[in-house]
């Protein structure tokens, strides 16, 4: 079956070449998508806030708390900065950005376990979304072309060898259900109606032997995440 994968540059782009076979292993296989989720961490390099991490240090420091040489909390410092010390605003700013990206992150990672959860309890034997390729077909390229828009990307013609898994990104479970609302959600996902595939949104879960049969383009953006 031929289809499309769009390559974020940065994950094992050795992988990816002209004429190259690839093998999808789901038990060795983590995809970009797994990696967000179990890299998502809740502090910050301490260089990115040198004016502000200077005045807490010297109060941690006053306070008998070692200061912070690496990493600290978005937390810490966000709530340092709505106290009455006086921070630049570029750094506030920096500061209210990243926390708006984490949050954002935070409830894909939220949205993307409970779909897990709930494949792996109730249809085990489809394809996990954090152990796939992630594959589109020709009407849907120019969609996710613009869909992913971060960091550069190279756009491959492949052929897959193994019956993909067939759904679509509309039915996707929404962000702002809870948890386990999400878990219910993600049935519709799982078990896709044939009224609801066939539009510009159907994404194809790959495994197995894949072929990266050759590049026919790419796309190059400004980094959404630090």
């Amino acid at each position: 079956m031929e289809l499309f994968h769009l390559h974020l540059l940065g994950n094992h782009d050795s992988d990816y070449k002209e004429n190259k076979t690839l093998i999808v292993d789901p038990k060795k296989f983590n995809n970009r998508l797994y990696k967000r989720i179990y890299d998502m961490n809740p502090t910050v390099e301490i260089k990115e806030f040198p004016s502000t991490m200077s005045k807490f240090n010297r109060l941690c420091e006053l306070n008998g708390i070692q200061p912070f040489e690496d990493r600290v909390n978005l937390g810490e410092i966000i709530g340092f900065m709505q106290d009455k010390y006086v921070c630049p605003q570029q750094e506030i700013k920096l500061a209210n950005k990243l926390a708006m990206e984490k949050l954002l992150q935070e409830g894909i990672n939220l949205r993307e376990l409970a779909m897990e959860e709930y494949r792996s309890k109730n249809c085990p034997e489809i394809y996990s979304r954090l152990h796939s390729l992630f594959a589109c077909d020709e009407k849907s390229l120019d969609f996710w072309l613009h869909q992913i828009r971060d960091n550069e990307l190279d756009i491959f013609r492949i052929d897959v060898e193994d019956e993909p898994f067939h759904s679509s990104e509309n039915l996707l479970p929404d962000e702002s259900l809870s948890y386990g609302q999400k878990i219910e959600a993600s049935r519709q996902y799982f078990h896709p109606r044939a009224k609801d595939l066939g539009t510009f949104y159907d994404e194809y879960l790959v495994q197995g032997k894949v072929l990266i049969k050759e590049k026919i383009g790419e796309a190059r953006f400004e980094k959404k995440n630090r």
